[in-house]
């Protein structure tokens, strides 16, 4: 707050009145402010100080338009000269509140303005504040060449016929010529505005040709609507391309860009106008197009096929060596890519976004596809929604990070055997269920597999991988979310362990209520040379689900070529017969004589037991359990009963087992 005390007084022959201000955190300092006046001279001389007190402010109110008196409050008449002391700082002056003025007179020692006598300037002289030009319909005002600046209400209101600009580089502020008469009409003729090199409005057309003068584009060039064809020397700013952009453009869009100069292109700039379909060169030194498609010079690299290019399938000339990077990103409607096999290099982002593609068949010479990176982050395929089909070339060695995130219509894809890197991210989002992975993979990357679970026909990740490959496997799996650290995004998986000779070892269950800490073990186990079953093993503990730890007990019982571990014992003597019941339905009849050897199974779990491996025609084990069974009654006629029983067992059956 702040104390306010207003008065009036009588200065050089004019009526101001006057407000004391005194600022709560200026420590006792006031100062007095100008808020109306009454002028009665042609000479308006603003006071510098009242009774001692500087006068420090001149606060123009804004104007207010009477309908009836059919004029405008604070518009003050007959005043042709305007004299501003030393000290005073103006605000919200223009042409309008001073209709008549033809003259401004600046103390010499002013701290904050200079003068001309007609242009009312900055303290350096390089900004225009107010262009003295009101005083005459056929006036021309011309703003001198160390004039930098024209700030936002220099030519407000002002009647003047033309408007010269002596430095063809001057900066403009918003609209400062906003209600000049000279403004509306240059609007009413319909033609462009340039103030100096600088298109300050284009002409309303579908077809604009940009004056070689021009160098520049203000904010306001396409304010009466974007044109559906532009013939320019420059590129204009990414802004002016977008149709209902703040005041800068109505409706409509660029479909064509003919680029006359041989300047330098942001074709990622480019690649974001959203209705452009076709960019022609016609005289570039480094650029070529075919049908609206730039290609180098030399044909070797295709730099940019433009977002709405109504095509649903392109094929790549066949010469083109390389497609740059972000070439096709944000396509619309290309469904289709084919490419020569002379294409050898695609780079970072080149089909990113592509929201219609469907398949592409990537060159056989392509032995990359780049890391998406921090400097670089849009991966080569990320974020194609209905990509479904992919034909990966057999020499391809790297798939790189972030290469096909978010693809999750793509369910299926052969990785060539000669691929021995897939980065970070590469899958991530996609449709997959199931991957099959080369022998020569060396690395995969952290969330490389982190498929999208609902688009999948399964809710279980099928990874088949060799041994001692793959490093990093279990961490591309299973991976922090991108967007929170904090939070891990866990599928339950099965890794299809092959040996050397592409037989399937074992399959390494990932259990989906294992706790994530744990995956430390399973990580551990599947980076060593040979899988480190004891380290697997570690993770059992960890298991909150029942059947997930059922089935990995199971899976523990029936691994070949080990003994179980003693960490399994306890929780097998509480789920022994459930884990036996697996066994029998795995056809696994030495399993499972090993299992009864542990002796975790009560009576009532062997007598089930046994009755399956009746009907399973498990001659052997029904015989270890009938021995287990009659040690466990005590008696001899048991055990009379096993040995007949296992003589028995060694006779050729004659009837084909029943088996569940």
């Amino acid at each position: 707050m702040r104390d306010q005390e207003i008065r009036k007084i009588q200065y050089k022959g004019n009526t101001f009145v006057m407000e004391l201000i005194r600022p709560y955190y200026a420590g006792g300092r006031q100062y007095y402010e100008i808020v109306d006046l009454v002028p009665e001279q042609e000479v308006l001389a603003l006071p510098d100080s009242v009774e001692g007190i500087a006068v420090e402010r001149f606060c123009v109110p804004n104007l207010q338009y009477h309908e009836k008196q059919n004029e405008y409050k604070y518009a003050f008449r007959g005043v042709k000269r305007l004299e501003i002391p030393k000290a005073l700082m103006l605000s919200n002056l223009n042409n309008l509140n001073f209709p008549e003025l033809e003259e401004v007179f600046v103390d010499p020692d002013s701290e904050k303005y200079a003068t001309d006598g007609k242009m009312l300037l900055d303290k350096s002289r390089k900004e225009l504040l107010l262009a003295l030009v009101g005083a005459g319909e056929g006036a021309v005002a011309k703003v001198p060449e160390y004039v930098k600046v024209i700030t936002r209400d220099a030519f407000h209101y002002a009647r003047c016929k033309d408007i010269i600009f002596e430095n063809p580089d001057v900066q403009l502020v918003g609209n400062p010529f906003e209600s000049s008469s000279w403004y509306e009409e240059k609007i009413r003729e319909g033609k462009s505005i340039y103030i100096g090199n600088l298109l300050f409005r284009a002409e309303k057309t579908d077809d604009f040709v940009l004056d070689e003068k021009a160098t520049r584009f203000y904010e306001t060039a396409f304010s009466s609507g974007i044109p559906k064809k532009i013939t320019s020397h420059i590129v204009p700013r990414l802004n002016l391309m977008k149709p209902g952009y703040g005041y800068r453009s109505y409706g409509g869009a660029c479909e064509e860009l003919v680029l006359t100069s041989s300047r330098k292109v942001n074709w990622d700039a480019l690649s974001k106008w959203s209705a452009l379909a076709a960019v022609r060169l016609p005289n570039h030194k480094k650029y070529k197009d075919i049908d609206g498609v730039v290609f180098s010079k030399d044909g070797k690299t295709l730099v940019f096929y433009p977002q709405r290019r109504r095509a649903e399938s392109y094929r790549i000339p066949d010469g083109v060596r390389m497609i740059e990077k972000r070439a096709f990103s944000g396509q619309k409607y290309v469904k289709w890519i084919d490419m020569p096999d002379s294409v050898q290099t695609i780079r970072q982002g080149a089909f990113c976004e592509c929201d219609s593609l469907e398949g592409v068949r990537i060159a056989a010479q392509v032995r990359e596809l780049p890391d998406a990176t921090v400097f670089q982050p849009y991966g080569v395929f990320e974020n194609c929604v209905h990509l479904r089909k992919v034909q990966l070339p057999e020499k391809l060695e790297h798939i790189g990070a972030d290469c096909f995130y978010g693809a999750r219509n793509l369910t299926e894809i052969e990785i060539p055997k000669t691929v021995r890197m897939i980065g970070k991210d590469a899958f991530r989002g996609c449709g997959l269920s199931r991957i099959s992975l080369p022998k020569n993979l060396r690395y995969v990357g952290e969330g490389a597999l982190c498929f999208a679970q609902d688009s999948s026909e399964s809710d279980e990740i099928i990874v088949e991988a060799y041994e001692g490959t793959a490093r990093g496997l279990v961490a591309a799996i299973e991976a922090v979310d991108p967007d929170n650290a904090a939070m891990m995004q866990w599928h339950p998986a099965k890794i299809l362990m092959r040996g050397s000779k592409g037989e399937i070892r074992d399959t390494i269950v990932i259990p989906g209520a294992l706790k994530t800490s744990a995956a430390a073990y399973i990580d551990s186990a599947w980076n060593a040379p040979k899988f480190d079953y004891a380290e697997y093993d570690e993770c059992f503990a960890e298991i909150q689900g029942m059947e997930e730890k059922v089935d990995f007990a199971l899976s523990a019982v029936l691994r070949e070529g080990a003994g179980i571990d003693p960490i399994y014992e306890g929780y097998l003597r509480k789920m022994g017969l459930r884990v036996a019941k697996g066994i029998v339905a795995a056809e696994n009849e030495k399993r499972l004589v090993d299992f009864l050897k542990m002796g975790v199974l009560s009576k009532t779990s062997l007598k089930q037991v046994l009755s399956l491996c009746n009907q399973a025609g498990m001659n052997t084990a029904s015989a270890y359990v009938l021995r287990q069974l009659g040690k466990e009654s005590g008696g001899k006629d048991g055990e009379g009963k096993t040995e007949k029983t296992e003589k028995k067992a060694k006779k050729p059956r004659k009837t084909a087992a029943i088996r569940l």
